[in-house]
């Protein structure tokens, strides 16, 4: 997931920007349940940026020294990492869920599908589409397998996505609406997105039609590379997210309320 560190900063912006105008006061229980949601999501975010960071250094370091070939030590540790990141950040986002309905129902509509339990267990397409694997190649040792959002989605507004979610919304709930209809349709596509099944999985939809697959077998150098600078270059968006998200909890929860345990 750490490969799509951009595109969740922008997911993060996209959150920030409806939970920080919203004064909501809460009951004491709610406060602090919702202190700790926001905090163990945060928490998840430093992980994607560790990995991300963790990354970049290490890829620096095989790509820019005129090695003919990957080597395939660093790249295990890094998909391990990749996996830890990856359940944290999913097992933060089935929770967040429920405390943004508070902020924004909207916004919550807008998530939906990131993270759910099914027969008690939670499961995400993000972590399939958005993973980090080392696989075995009989040619060449082995090969990576993961994605990266196209500069398309890294362009699309998703402020303009999260609107045309609302307006969908609000006309279903009135019963105005029973297809979606091709203004509404237009309007998305031109930011690089036509919703199907939004209630289910709006940001599934938006991630599977403009994300680039990738498979880089351990010679590829240049591939590699390829793979390597998207990532640095839309890394400090994550990270900039981040530290925005942090700002938010100092400036709206107390010490107590973020250690609190129930």
């Amino acid at each position: 997931m750490f490969s799509w560190a951009g595109f969740i900063g922008k997911l993060v912006e996209l959150i920030l920007s409806k939970i920080m105008v919203k004064h909501i006061d809460l009951e004491l229980d709610e406060r602090k349940k919702a202190a700790k949601v926001f905090l163990k999501f945060y928490d998840s975010l430093v992980q994607i940026e560790n990995t991300a960071n963790y990354f970049v250094i290490e890829a620096s370091t095989e790509s820019f020294q005129g090695k003919s070939r990957l080597h395939i030590a660093p790249f295990t540790v890094i998909a391990k990492k990749a996996d830890e990141a990856s359940k944290s950040f999913i097992s933060s986002f089935s929770e967040l869920k429920d405390v943004i309905q508070i902020y924004d129902p909207y916004l919550a509509l807008v998530l939906t599908g990131i993270s759910e339990y099914k027969q008690q267990i939670l499961v995400s397409s993000f972590t399939k589409k958005m993973s980090f694997d080392v696989l075995p190649n009989p040619d060449y040792v082995f090969s990576i397998k993961s994605s990266i959002p196209s500069e398309e989605l890294m362009n699309n507004s998703l402020e303009h996505n999260y609107d045309c979610v609302k307006k969908l919304a609000d006309k279903i709930h009135n019963n105005t609406l029973k297809k979606i209809p091709s203004s509404i349709q237009y309007e998305v596509r031109e930011s690089g997105l036509l919703i199907n099944s939004w209630t289910e999985d709006f940001l599934l939809t938006l991630v599977d039609e403009n994300l680039i697959d990738c498979y880089i077998s351990a010679n590829r150098i240049d591939e590699f590379d390829e793979f390597y600078t998207n990532i640095e270059k839309y890394l400090p968006i994550l990270r900039h997210a981040r530290e925005q998200f942090g700002s938010f909890l100092r400036e709206n929860f107390t010490i107590e309320d973020l250690l609190y345990v129930k």
